[in-house]
């Protein structure tokens, strides 16, 4: 399979939270299917986009022989505790901190949708464009620029530095510990955003409700 064919399930993907944006704001039967379900339609179609780029990565092979090597016991480690304070940092130091005041009851959801997301952008998106012959810095940041550009119709315009700086530590994490470890960073992220909320709530983006996770 030509390397190229990597770039399908990540470009859909790239265009999933538009065209829900899209159809919740154009109203009619669809919309009143889709308004209310955004979470569950973006978080099962990413799973599904993820498992597609797995079964092509293993078809085409993985340019970045580190994403799937077994890690060291000490990356997960650290990528659960990166995850998990890096939400609760950044609200700390913008003066809106989180508190744990929900019980999700989407985990699995949660935790596949992270897994999803690695492996359409870490897996695919860095990987492929390496196996392409890009170096890896560039790469890197055409896949952290991509998952930046992904958020935006849930998180907003606000966002995007705080999801660049995510998606560079989930693609360092990739690199450096494999892909697993920026599964347990994404997934421990997802959990704690899922599992609280912010003092002062921000409106939402026009058409969907207000996000529970950056995802």
């Amino acid at each position: 399979m030509p390397p190229a064919l990597l770039a399908v399930p990540v470009l859909a993907h790239l265009a999933l939270p538009w065209v829900l944006r899209r159809v919740a704001e154009r109203g009619g039967r669809v919309a009143w299917l889709v308004r209310g379900r955004v979470d569950a339609a973006y978080g099962w179609t990413t799973v599904a986009l993820g498992v597609l780029a797995v079964l092509a990565a293993a078809a085409a092979g993985t340019g970045h022989p580190a994403l799937l090597r077994p890690p060291h016991w000490l990356w997960p480690v650290l990528a659960v505790v990166a995850g998990a304070g890096c939400p609760l940092l950044a609200a700390g130091l913008a003066g809106r901190p989180r508190r744990f005041a929900r019980r999700s009851g989407a985990v699995p959801r949660v935790v596949l949708c992270a897994a999803g997301e690695e492996a359409l952008w870490r897996l695919a998106a860095f990987g492929g464009l390496s196996q392409a012959g890009l170096p890896e810095p560039v790469a890197g940041a055409v896949a952290v620029l991509g998952f930046a550009v992904l958020h935006v119709p849930r998180a907003g315009r606000r966002a995007v530095p705080y999801l660049v700086v995510l998606g560079t530590l989930l693609t360092a994490l990739a690199a450096l510990g494999g892909l697993l470890a920026a599964v347990l960073c994404h997934s421990g992220h997802n959990l704690v955003l899922s599992a609280t909320a912010r003092r002062r709530s921000g409106r939402a983006p026009a058409g969907l409700p207000p996000s529970r996770t950056w995802s």
